[in-house]
This record gives structure tokens, sequence and C-alpha cells, in this order.
């Protein structure tokens, strides 16, 4: 495997380098080649396709895309998505998803109080739950 990756990169071939890290399963790797080059769009298709099994990529990917404004702008709606997975798979807490996204100062105030919003919201929702379920149960 090392032979090849070396060679495929000597030779400056992106997808024999892909391909070997692939079958090695440095899919982590594979997608931090996309975001050291800028390549957003196939950032993203690794994300889409690495993902569900590397849950770190999500956080990667949530730094990449509020690193540059250009990045973020190509990005488009993948940052919502990479917010909602972040989110669902519990990988951060609110207050670092903000941090993330305030911290650079490239995520827009927009992305950053819907974010908020949303979160706020279900913790209200939930928090209404288990009042719901106790004066129920008790």
């Amino acid at each position: 495997m090392d032979t090849s990756l070396l060679v495929s990169h000597l030779a400056s071939f992106n997808e024999g380098t892909r391909i070997v890290r692939e079958r090695a399963s440095l899919q982590i790797d594979i997608f931090r080649s996309y975001t050291s080059a800028r390549d957003t769009r196939n950032a993203i298709a690794a994300l889409h396709q690495y993902g569900p099994n590397e849950p770190d990529l999500y956080i990667l990917a949530l730094a990449y895309f509020c690193s540059d404004p250009k990045i973020m702008a190509e990005a488009g709606d993948e940052l919502l998505a990479v917010l909602k997975r972040i989110e669902d798979g519990k990988l951060l807490t609110p207050l670092q998803i903000v941090q993330a996204l305030s911290g650079t100062g490239v995520a827009h105030l927009g992305v950053v109080k819907e974010f908020l919003a949303e979160t706020i919201e279900r913790e209200r929702r939930d928090i209404e739950n288990v009042r719901n379920v106790s004066s129920e149960g008790g």
C-alpha cells in the first residue's frame, strides 16, 4: 500500500491516491486531502460517502465550511445538513457548535441565529415533554 500511495502521490494521480486510501480505510485522509486542496465539491461527495461510517467527518466538515466565506458559499445547504448530523449524533454540544460557527467570523449571523432558534425550540419541547410525563406519572 505504501508504495502505491507514494507513486500515486508523486505522479499527482489523485484518483489513485484516493483509491489506495479508500482500500486502506483512510476515509478521513481522503476527506482531508480534498479540504487541503480546497476542493469543496469532492469534500462534500466524500462526506456523503464516508460520513455515515465516520461521524468525525461531520466535525471536520463544519470546521472546513466555516474556514472561508468562499468555501461556505460553495457548501451552501450542506452546512445545515452537517449541523443536523452533528446535533443528531450528539457529536458536539450546542455551545461547541455555536463556538465553531462564530469563532471564525465566516458564518453569518443568520446561520448562527437559525441554529440557535432550532436548538432552543427543541429544548423547549423536550422540557415540555418531560413535564407532561412527570405530571401523568405522579
